[in-house]
């Protein structure tokens, strides 16, 4: 008998543990997705920014660029993680046009991860 309530209770608290662990887990991810989701707007703004102070043209042939560098790092560097990548590219974009077209670097990578969060979504609508 005795052996029976250990039983009931050990599998009490490994129910609790699972609960209060899933609730964690779950917390951990909406956290998560609200930065993202607060970085993406951020950078957003601020390439709303450079298309008023650039004009439409200059930020069609920059997205251009990065699109391009992004999708060239992704097939290039297929062994690294997404931050390496993103780190590659960033740096490509600086080299290729960081000193001609009077952006900051924190624009440039503005540029970068736009496209690298682009091409993720597009990435994952192709497998579908």
């Amino acid at each position: 008998m005795e052996l029976l309530n250990e039983m009931l209770q050990s599998q009490a608290m490994f129910g609790l543990a699972i609960v209060i662990i899933g609730g964690v887990a779950t917390s951990l991810g909406v956290f998560g997705a609200k930065l993202y989701f607060k970085a993406k707007k951020e950078i957003d703004l601020n390439l709303e920014k450079i298309e008023v102070e650039k004009g439409k043209a200059f930020m069609e042939t920059a997205r251009y660029w990065a699109d391009t560098i992004v999708r060239s790092v992704e097939e290039s560097f297929r062994e690294a993680n997404g931050y390496e990548k993103l780190e590659i590219a960033i740096d490509k974009l600086k080299n290729h046009i960081g000193d001609k077209v009077g952006l900051s670097e924190e624009q440039l990578e503005d540029l970068i991860e736009s496209a690298y969060n682009g091409a993720k979504d597009g990435f994952k609508k192709s497998e579908q």
